[in-house]
């Protein structure tokens, strides 16, 4: 069995630059006002944590509104979609556990470095998933990938591409410079099935890829077993 990398959270931030304020200069000897330049201002987000080990985008901050002050507050930017690592707490993991409790024991027996990829393909009945994960392992444990709670369904389609599949944007640190072949294994619960989806974009040396899913549930980052390194 290659052995397994796990790894150290990450944290995601947005930083947001404002608006402008404006006024008018007092009159003065009875003459018209003169205008005076708006003057910028950059109100500033703090970085706020989000759950997981993986970066995920930001929805774009509220504006804040014109102010005659100088002094504004923007609203912070909330992600999208947000990654957990502790599976095992999630309400997607919790009805897994119910409904389909042969799902969350591959689960639990990869995340506890007990089997390797090759044993979880042995359960597998379908020949075409079979055949997509021949000669890969595991890079990283499963996560769970969702919504953010209040995410509206116009803004999901922002991140749809051309085969209707929602694009994300995961920064995985077990990543290396010499992985090849690299996919994610996702189980969708909406349609109870395993997929093996290719990445849309990947920067080895940065740790980061896109991928595209129809669901969002349980995944795993897989690659080329003989690119893993003993």
């Amino acid at each position: 069995m290659k052995a397994k990398k796990l790894f150290a959270g990450i944290l995601a931030a947005a930083m947001i630059l404002g608006s402008a304020v404006s006024g008018f200069a007092a009159p003065s000897g009875g003459t018209a006002p003169v205008p005076v330049p708006p003057t910028p201002t950059t109100p500033i987000v703090v970085p706020v944590p989000v759950p997981g080990y993986y970066y995920v985008p930001v929805r774009p901050a509220t504006p804040a509104r014109p102010s005659t002050s100088t002094t504004t507050t923007a609203t912070t930017a909330k992600p999208l979609y947000v990654t957990e690592s502790k599976i095992a707490e999630t309400a997607a993991y919790k009805t897994l556990k119910e409904t389909k409790p042969e799902i969350t024991n591959i689960i639990d027996q990869v995340n506890a470095g007990s089997t390797d990829l090759a044993t979880v393909v042995a359960t597998f009945t379908d020949p075409e998933l079979v055949a997509k994960l021949a000669g890969k392992e595991f890079v990283s444990p499963f996560f769970d990938l969702r919504w953010n709670d209040g995410v509206t369904q116009a803004e999901k389609d922002t991140l749809k591409n051309a085969e209707g599949k929602y694009v994300v944007s995961l920064k995985i640190p077990a990543l290396t410079p010499t992985l090849t072949g690299v996919q994610l294994l996702h189980y969708s619960m909406d349609r109870g099935v395993w997929e093996v989806e290719d990445t849309t974009a990947i920067d080895l040396n940065a740790k980061t890829l896109s991928v595209g899913f129809k669901d969002f549930s349980p995944v795993a980052v897989i690659a080329d077993a003989n690119s893993l390194g003993e």
